[in-house]
């Protein structure tokens, strides 16, 4: 169902895009325009139409299966127990991780170096890319055993409440990684510096007094050393507030 929604959209989205009829006027709009013509429909169909292949191609010929029985042969063969079903389980992900990775890496650097560097919207380097790249890889590294593990022991452990305690846990795994976002993950990606006084942070700040928005802190985050499409960043947490 899922899919069948995100597909009529996608088309929706298609036929519009390549309308003859321009929306605005403003000849600075056109760059816009045909970058969501290519990116958003041409691009986007292409990458779900090998993406459909792909996932077909997983289920027809066994591919898991296959990555669960040589994440258990990796594991005899650095000495860990196969047994072991969080080895195992750990091993299986970090292989599917890997298989991910490297199949959407081409369609990765063809949108970043390709389609939006030819519009105009790109600006990181390529070792800026492979350098965030590396450190999403060394997050999952670190934050997902832990998760996984805690899965495990839930589903064991859970017994007719397990839907319970798993959405428990879920939800309570899901406010910890807002909480932790901005003070340790962010900024390993952009800098953030404060806001300094002036006439710019007295405006913000009468503005969210009279909203009555709960404004904490203001920082200027570097976000278009990367791409020019957001240049703002608002996020607002149950612990905190940040700018």
């Amino acid at each position: 169902m899922k899919c069948d929604f995100e597909a009529a959209e996608l088309i929706r989205h298609f036929i519009f895009l390549h309308r003859n009829s321009c929306v605005c006027d403003c000849e600075a709009a056109n760059p816009s325009q045909n970058f969501g013509r290519v990116f958003s429909s041409n691009f986007h169909f292409l990458h779900g139409f090998v993406t459909i292949l792909m996932d077909s191609a997983i289920l027809l010929y066994g591919v898991l299966p296959w990555f669960w029985k040589k994440s258990c042969d990796t594991l005899e063969s650095i000495g860990f127990d196969s047994e072991n079903e969080m080895y195992h389980t750990l091993a299986f992900l970090a292989g599917v991780m890997i298989w991910s990775q490297l199949t959407n890496l081409p369609f990765s650097l063809y949108s970043t170096f390709l389609i939006e560097e030819r519009h105009s919207f790109n600006k990181q380097t390529i070792l800026l890319f492979f350098r965030d790249m590396i450190k999403s890889m060394f997050l999952a590294v670190v934050i997902g055993p832990p998760v996984v593990v805690a899965i495990i022991l839930i589903v064991h452990k859970g017994g007719p409440y397990l839907a319970i305690y798993l959405w428990g846990f879920m939800f309570v795994l899901s406010l910890v990684m807002m909480t932790i976002y901005l003070v340790l993950i962010a900024p390993l990606f952009n800098k953030f510096t404060p806001l300094p006084d002036g006439m710019l942070r007295s405006k913000i700040e009468n503005l969210a007094s009279s909203l009555s928005f709960p404004l904490k802190k203001l920082f200027v985050v570097d976000g278009s050393t990367r791409s020019i499409h957001t240049c703002i960043v608002l996020k607002n947490y149950l612990f905190f507030t940040l700018h």
